[in-house]
């Protein structure tokens, strides 16, 4: 994982860093971002270049300075461009890239105009692209005047946009709009994607957000400022690097014994869907612990794991000598002495659903959980992670990132964030999956998410590597466009387990 997500605080520090103790030119960082962002535009167009017209709407700062920048870059490429400069107060750098494309107005293939949106609103609808570099990260309050007329008509226009660094009227941390925002059909982040392009409003502007720009940044000029610890994205290569190889003469017992106590009256379907997800990240064995009164439901239906009633722990010990323990889909609320027994064992835990509900009603359950050593994951929705947090869902959705790091601080263990941007925290590094569908927002997806990483556990992988796997391939998974039940959904997570599995033979 190398692309990093970063709040404007670290940002800012880290441009710094690069200009006043690397001595890079800001003009030079101007430069490579600008050559980025018409790369960017070169790619997403669907016409030849020579038969493209782009509207650049660049405002008075370095963002607008980006887009000037990319200007001249466009037009040695042979687009046509149209450059609209809303603002007549330029920076320094910005007033450079201004004169240097006035010094070009001769060309045939380029307008420059500095100008107001009623004189140009038309034209916004008979390009191929526009290039939103009115404002950048730097933006504190709510847009208004000229500069949200530019915004309207930027949405009112039925043209694809590309958003330099962020949608315009996005606040950089939080991903609030302040007044009005631009809504990208793609984001370009510059040198590292910002929090707000991935939570709240600003995950709904920005579109599609493509790899951040590399312009020259080194690594330790972020380093210099990250207090609380770099996030990354979750990409796929990492994914495909530490997928689980096996043995072309493993048997089952080499693949790991999850212990599953879920499902609870009229909530049978959750412990299902928990076997499953285990099932498709090749446990070699599933047991699942339920409560007696619906032990015959989920024993007729178990064709690829174990049922046991829960009154026959008492007379069973083999449980406890399970690869990983997996507790709380679809459990119910009346299970804190079973709780409390699998706090207290040595072995790989992880807690999800009513697990987590009965453990934000428990102070002693919470500091059971903070003493344990034994490797243990949490996998609250924002719901969940806000009833452990005493705090509204709106809540942690405000600041997901602080929220996922207030949980594993608090709790000393894993803790993966679900939702849109999933997060995923183990105290010394944070990373953010960037995949997934909408049709994974339904009853059961948590549960086969739930069943992947207790698999991965038992299998014999450290928390923090089978909670990034299990969110990427379920991330991924749900992406895939020919599944619509979670049967199907599962099918997908097996196939991308088995990847590496598909010319090895095993027993």
């Amino acid at each position: 994982m190398h692309e990093r997500i970063v709040t404007l605080a670290v940002m800012k520090a880290a441009d710094r860093y690069t200009i006043e103790k690397l001595g890079v030119p800001s003009l030079l960082l101007m430069s490579r971002a600008g050559y980025a962002v018409a790369e960017a535009v070169l790619s997403l167009l669907t016409v030849a270049p020579e038969q493209a017209r782009v509207v650049i709407v660049a405002g008075g700062g370095n963002n607008g300075g980006d887009g000037l920048m990319a200007a001249s870059v466009l037009l040695a490429r042979g687009v046509r461009v149209h450059v609209f400069l809303a603002h007549s107060r330029l920076s320094d750098d910005a007033a450079a890239c201004w004169r240097a494309l006035q010094a070009q107005q001769a060309h045939p293939a380029l307008i420059l105009r500095q100008v107001t949106v009623d004189e140009v609103a038309n034209e916004l609808n008979r390009c191929d692209m526009i290039v939103d570099a009115l404002f950048g990260t730097g933006l504190s309050r709510p847009v208004e005047g000229e500069n949200q007329r530019w915004i309207h008509a930027i949405n009112c226009s039925q043209t694809d946009v590309l958003s330099v660094d962020i949608a315009s009227g996005i606040e950089g941390n939080s991903g609030a709009i302040l007044g009005s925002a631009v809504q990208a059909t793609w984001t370009l982040p510059i040198a590292a994607s910002l929090t707000g392009q991935w939570q709240g409003e600003g995950a709904r502007c920005a579109g599609v957000i493509l790899p951040a720009a590399d312009i020259g940044m080194p690594e330790q000029a972020f380093m210099v400022s990250e207090a609380t610890g770099a996030c990354y994205l979750l990409d796929q290569h990492w994914l495909r690097q530490h997928t689980p190889r096996s043995d072309k003469i493993a048997h089952k017992g080499r693949f790991g014994h999850v212990w599953i106590f879920a499902g609870s009256k009229g909530f049978t379907g959750a412990a299902t869907l928990a076997a499953s997800g285990a099932s498709a990240a090749h446990a070699g064995l599933i047991s699942l612990v339920c409560p007696d009164d619906v032990y015959p439901i989920l024993a007729a239906n178990a064709a690829e794991h174990m049922v046991h009633p829960q009154s026959a722990l008492g007379t069973m010990n083999n449980w406890q000598q399970a690869d990983a323990l997996l507790a709380g889909p679809g459990w119910g609320r009346q299970q804190h002495a079973l709780l409390e027994q699998l706090l207290a064992t040595t072995l790989p835990l992880l807690l999800d659903a009513d697990a987590l509900n009965i453990l934000a009603d428990s102070s002693c359950l919470q500091q059971q959980l903070r003493q344990r050593r034994a490797p243990t994951v949490l996998t609250p929705h924002p719901g969940e992670a806000g009833r452990l947090l005493t705090v509204s869902a709106a809540d942690i959705q405000t600041d997901r990132f602080a929220a996922v790091r207030e949980l594993q601080q608090r709790f000393n263990c894993v803790v993966i964030l679900k939702g849109y941007a999933t997060l995923i925290a183990d105290g010394k590094q944070l990373c953010l999956c960037p995949f997934g569908s909408p049709r994974l927002a339904r009853g059961g997806s948590g549960d086969v998410l739930a069943g992947v990483c207790a698999a991965l556990l038992a299998r014999g992988m450290n928390s923090w590597q089978a909670a990034c796997l299990a969110v990427g391939w379920h991330a991924l998974a749900g992406e895939r466009n020919n599944w619509f039940r979670m049967a199907e959904l599962v099918d997908h997570i097996a196939r991308l387990a088995h990847a590496t599995d598909e010319n090895t033979n095993t027993a």
